[in-house]
């Protein structure tokens, strides 16, 4: 994968994590690319950055630091899940048809696509009908228990006998 990957790590914690969050980004940022963090009264949300996808122990790495930094400021954390930010196929038609549309407002000038596209009416409404991107759930954790979707997807699709270890 090429470009900016961003990832959103969701956390719901008691009590509210509200007032902690220039600590925590402290924390996991010695560690962790952490470009913004928010809270509310039920748990935080994390955005972290990166130029390459990270690596299946990044995410166990990232699930356990939050836990230990949590429990540091006597939170305790119920459940999270870390998902990986994608825009949708649909998103890359509807982006190239607002490029085309645009070109030919400039071309044209005609007013009618001029007061679709300059405001980004058009790209608002076929965004938020296609839907611009989508979480991909890559980890969910629990407390103790931390569920890799990527592993578990792999061993479906191994399909192996458990009696004999053979496919």
């Amino acid at each position: 994968m090429e470009g900016y990957i961003k990832y959103l790590v969701q956390a719901q914690c008691q009590p509210s994590p509200v007032g902690h969050e220039e600590e925590i980004v402290q924390s996991l940022s010695q560690n962790f690319n952490v470009t913004k963090c928010s809270c509310d009264s039920a748990g935080l949300t994390l955005e972290l950055g990166y130029h390459h996808p990270l690596a299946d122990g990044a995410f166990k790495d990232l699930a356990d630091l939050l836990i230990d930094v949590l429990a540091e400021r006597k939170l305790r954390l119920h459940s999270g899940v870390i998902n990986r930010v994608e825009k949708s196929s649909l998103s890359t038609v509807v982006g190239a048809f607002n490029k085309g549309i645009s070109g030919r407002v400039l071309e044209t000038s005609d007013l009618v696509f001029n007061f679709l596209t300059g405001g980004g009416s058009l790209k608002k409404i076929a965004g938020g009908v296609f839907g611009e991107t989508r979480l991909v759930p890559v980890m969910y954790f629990y407390r103790e228990v931390i569920l890799d979707l990527m592993l578990a997807g792999k061993a479906r699709h191994m399909e192996m006998n458990p009696a004999t270890g053979t496919n």
